[in-house]
Parts: C-alpha cells; structure tokens; sequence
C-alpha cells in the first residue's frame, strides 16, 4: 500500500513530479509514432512491390500451364499425322490401290487375251469356238 494514502498518522509527501520527464516520454511516444507511420507506409509500398511480382508469377504459371497444354496437343496431333501420312501412302499412287492393279495386271491382261481371241477366231475361221450343248460346231453365221 502506498503510505500517503494510508490513514497513518505519518503523512509522506507524494513524490516529486519531474517535467522533464514527462517531456522526454512525450517527445519518444510522438518520435515512435512517427516512426511507426513511416514504417506502415514502408509496409504498404513493400507490399504493393510485392504484389506485382505476385501478379506476374500467377501469369506466368498460367501462361505454362497454357504452353503445356498446347505442347501435349502438338504431340498428339503429330503421332496422328504420322498415322494419317501412313494412311496416305498406303492409299496413293504407291499403296494398296497400286499393288491390287499390279497384281491384277496378268489376270487382265489373260481376259483381254481369250476375249480378243474368242473375238478375232469367229471372223476368221467362222466358227464359233465355243461349241454349243450337244458339242457339236456351229457355223458363223448362226452365232
């Protein structure tokens, strides 16, 4: 307990007041509030530098995504267009189409060959080479 406020007899004088002090302690508060306003303002312009690069690396991210995205899509429209030229050779001039003719080649080419001769031996020779049910040869003119 404090001894002047107390109901002793003995009475303290209450302690000096140094105005000096008191000064002191008001020119620090107002020299920390100073500096705690230029410190907020520092924040603030921290972290609006901040931001900006915090924007660009969002963008960034964004745009590689974008890019990864685009890179997967030229791979897989590149294996479909390898698969496509196949296609393309194998249907082209050099491809199924060509070989089929090639192969087909001497088979028509044996066709043309007893047509045009079933053809050519009905003028000349006048008969028909191909006899008829009961074997038996006819003449050209009843063909």
């Amino acid at each position: 307990m404090v001894p002047w406020l107390s109901g002793s007899s003995r009475r303290a004088a209450a302690p000096a007041f140094e105005l000096n002090r008191l000064a002191a302690a008001e020119a620090a508060l107002q020299a920390n509030k100073v500096n705690l306003q230029n410190l907020d303002v520092a924040l603030m312009l921290a972290t609006k530098e901040e931001a900006v690069p915090q924007m660009e690396l969002v963008s960034a991210k964004a745009r590689r995504a974008e890019a990864d995205q685009s890179c997967a899509a030229v791979t897989r429209i590149e294996g479909e267009l390898g698969w496509w030229n196949l296609l393309g050779k194998a249907l082209g001039n050099d491809g199924v189409i060509a070989l089929c003719v090639d192969d087909a080649g001497p088979e028509l080419a044996s066709a043309y060959q007893r047509t045009a001769a079933r053809l050519l031996w009905i003028p000349i020779h006048g008969v028909d080479p191909h006899p008829g049910r009961n074997g038996k040869k006819r003449a050209a003119g009843r063909v």
